[in-house]
């Protein structure tokens, strides 16, 4: 699972409450700390922020399809920390970050100057995998 996380660099974090919100989201992998990090904005009125807000608690569900017989994924589930800018130089989170494999998407309508960016970490309580059989 390691190796797969640390290769795949993109999947769906989902957060609580009455309707479950999910959303796409690039991360890095550091194996040795077992911990997904991303680098995520928030604004007012942001329904990332205020679900953080109600709750640490998440779900990262990576996957990698190439076709019906051949496919993995892997479920994290764990506690979501927005970092402090040395918390990221501590733990060398751009380094984990950059070194995976990205999913860059502009989702951005509204003006830059009112988003807010922060890194987070998510620390896994619990990892399952499935893979197909090959």
């Amino acid at each position: 699972m390691d190796d797969f996380l640390a290769d795949q660099g993109y999947g769906v974090l989902a957060f609580g409450g009455s309707p479950p919100y999910a959303i796409p989201m690039s991360y890095g992998y550091d194996p040795e700390e077992c911990v997904l990090y991303s680098h995520m904005s928030t604004f007012e009125g942001s329904e990332k922020q205020a679900r953080f807000e109600e709750s640490a608690d998440m779900s990262m569900v990576v996957v990698r399809y190439e076709r019906p017989d051949r496919w993995q994924s892997v479920v994290v589930e764990g506690t979501l920390s927005r970092l402090s800018d040395d918390d990221v130089r501590e733990r060398n989170v751009l380094d984990a970050f950059t070194s995976s494999e990205l999913a860059s998407v502009d989702v951005f309508t509204r003006d830059l100057s009112e988003v807010s960016f922060d890194w987070f970490a998510l620390t896994p309580t619990a990892l399952s995998g499935r893979q197909s059989r090959r």
